[in-house]
């Protein structure tokens, strides 16, 4: 573009559009161009570039040291509740691996104790136990009272309670989602 192409109204734009300096060089070399044959413009640059002139001598503007106190003050207690809310949750989700850790080691433990106590029987050459039928007629206690009753009888009553104790607690422990607060 060039200053021939430039109305006065176009050099008004680009002077008051933006700040002298951050017009690029060939813009600004039209402007003035332009404002050395017309008085009207060549007011109107003489005026901002003066204006440029004076609001760089101004000084820096600081904020009060109240201000800057409160800010800061502010901003820490907004740090350490933050820092407060993410100790809490991160206690609370640690805990809740924990528990279920416990419940499937409670609940493999007792799979593995009631495997072992059946191969032992096996090994030696007991018949396996047959764990259904008597507790199914009489709960855990005809388990225990049961014609094969051994050591291994309660072995495997305890497993059983493991195994047992371990599948309700998981049953128990509400399910979390990844994206829960």
């Amino acid at each position: 573009m060039t200053s021939e192409d430039l109305t006065c109204h176009d050099v008004f734009t680009l002077i008051h559009a933006l700040p002298l300096a951050e017009l690029r060089p060939q813009q600004l070399e039209t402007v003035e161009h332009h404002a050395r044959d017309c008085a009207g413009c060549r007011a109107a640059l003489t005026a901002e570039q003066t204006l440029t002139l004076e609001l760089r001598q101004l000084p820096e503007p600081t904020a009060p040291t109240t201000m800057a106190a409160a800010i800061l003050t502010r901003t820490a207690q907004h740090t350490a509740q933050r820092t407060m809310a993410a100790s809490a949750e991160a206690r609370q989700t640690a805990a809740k691996p924990a528990k279920d850790r416990y419940a499937w080691a409670a609940h493999l433990v007792g799979i593995l104790i009631v495997l072992g106590a059946q191969t032992y029987r096996w090994l030696i050459g007991e018949s396996t136990l047959n764990l259904v039928s008597p507790l199914l007629r009489n709960g855990l206690g005809g388990l225990i009272h049961t014609s094969q009753g051994s050591p291994a009888v309660l072995v495997l009553t305890v497993g059983l309670l493991l195994c047992i104790t371990g599948l309700f607690a998981l049953l128990r422990t509400p399910s979390r989602s990844p994206s829960s607060p």
